[in-house]
C-alpha cells in the first residue's frame, strides 16, 4: 500500500505564536533551550541545506516539507543524544521534544516510592515500535540502566529490520530487543511477554498507537483545522491507521491487561484526542480498574494525553489528572 499523504497533526514546536516551551516537562532539555538552528547548520552540512532565514532574522526550516522535518530530527538526535538513525522516507518521523516528555513521565512514574532509582535496572515494553525505534533508543540513552522489549501489534518486516539496524548501529543491542508480534490480533502477546523471565516483572509499558480509524478520518480532521498547518507528518498506513482508531486500540490493551495484572506494573499509552481519553477511562471504570490517572503533554499547539493504569498496590504519586472526567 502506498504511503499516506502528509497530514497536519504537528506544529512548529520552536518558534512563533504556537511555541510553548514552558509547557514541556521540567526536565525536557528543550524547555529552556530550544535548538539553535544557526549553530546546528554550521555543524551539520546536510541540515544547513534545509535552513532558511525567518521573518525574525533567525535560521529555521520549512516545517511543511517532510524532508526538512526529517533532517531536523536526525540532526537533533546526533547533536543532543549521540544517536545516528535511519528513518526511511514515507515513515513516521518522530518530533523529539514530545517523545522526550513521554519518557520523562515514565521516569517520574517508575521512580515513585524508590530512593534508589538510579541504581536499579528497569525493563520496559514499547508497543508499536516503528522503524526509528525512537522511544527505546532515547530512553536507553537517557537511562543506561534500562532495558527494552520493542514490538508492534502489526507485523511490518521492513520497519522491524530498520529498527533492529538502528539499535545495532548505536551499540544498544544488549539493551533493546526488537521482536515481531506472532499474533497481530493481540496487543499483549504471551510470547512477547515471556521473552522476559517469568519471575521478573516488567516495570512499565508505553504505547503510541495509530491515532486514526481510516484515511478518510485523517482527511476530515486536516480539512477542519481552524489554523493552517505549521508542520507535516507523513507515514505508512500501519503507522497512522488502526481499525476503530486509537480508542479501540487502547481499549483492547486495557482488556488484555486484565490477564496480565502482575506481569507489567505500570501500563501507559499516549492518546491524541480528548474524546478517546473519555472512552478509555469509561472502560477502566467498567472493569473496576481504579488505580489510574492521566497527564497532558504539549508541543507547540499539539496536545496529547498519557493514560496510566496499574493493578499493583502502589498508587500514582506523580502529578496526574483527576480520576474522573
Amino acid at each position: 500500500m502506498p504511503p499516506l499523504p502528509p497530514s497536519t497533526v504537528l506544529s512548529d514546536p520552536f518558534e512563533g505564536e504556537t511555541a510553548l516551551p514552558s509547557r514541556l516537562h521540567r526536565r525536557n532539555r528543550y524547555r529552556a533551550h530550544p535548538p539553535n538552528f544557526t549553530d546546528l547548520a554550521t555543524r551539520y552540512p546536510e541540515f544547513a541545506q534545509r535552513t532558511r532565514i525567518s521573518s525574525s532574522g533567525r535560521a529555521t526550516i520549512d516545517f511543511q516539507d517532510p524532508l526538512s522535518v526529517r533532517e531536523l530530527t536526525l540532526t537533533l538526535l546526533k547533536a543532543d543524544f549521540n544517536l545516528a538513525l535511519d528513518i526511511p522516507r514515507h515513515t513516521l518521523c518522530p518530533m523529539i521534544p514530545n517523545r522526550l516528555d513521554y519518557i520523562h513521565v515514565i521516569e517520574d512514574l517508575v521512580g515513585t516510592g524508590s530512593s534508589h532509582i538510579e541504581q536499579r535496572s528497569m525493563i520496559g515494553l514499547d508497543i508499536g515500535t516503528g522503524a526509528s525505534c525512537i522511544y527505546p533508543l532515547l530512553a536507553c540513552r537517557l537511562n543506561p540502566h534500562w532495558k527494552f522489549i520493542a514490538t508492534g501489534k502489526y507485523i511490518h518486516k521492513p520497519s522491524i529490520s530498520v529498527a533492529r539496524q538502528n539499535v545495532a548501529n548505536n551499540g544498544l543491542s544488549s539493551k533493546i530487543q526488537v521482536l515481531e508480534n506472532p499474533d497481530p490480533t493481540t496487543v499483549l502477546n504471551s510470547l512477547i511477554l515471556d521473552s522476559v523471565d517469568r519471575d521478573t516483572q516488567i516495570d512499565f509499558c508505553m504505547c503510541n498507537p495509530p491515532f486514526y480509524g481510516s484515511s478518510d478520518e485523517i482527511s476530515e480532521l486536516r480539512d477542519n483545522k481552524a489554523l493552517p498547518p505549521f508542520a507535516v507528518c507523513e507515514g505508512q498506513p500501519h503507522e497512522m491507521i488502526t481499525p476503530g482508531g486509537e480508542a479501540l486500540f487502547v481499549i483492547q490493551m486495557i482488556t488484555e491487561s486484565l490477564r496480565w495484572t502482575t506481569r507489567i506494573k505500570w501500563y501507559t499509552s499516549l492518546l491524541g484526542k480528548y474524546s478517546s481519553l473519555e472512552k478509555v477511562i469509561e472502560v477502566l471504570n467498567t472493569n473496576k480498574i481504579h488505580n489510574y490517572g492521566f497527564t497532558e503533554i504539549c508541543q507547540g499547539s499539539t496536545r496529547r494525553w498519557i493514560l496510566i493504569w496499574s493493578f499493583s498496590g502502589q498508587r500514582l504519586l506523580i502529578k496526574v489528572g483527576p480520576a474522573q472526567l
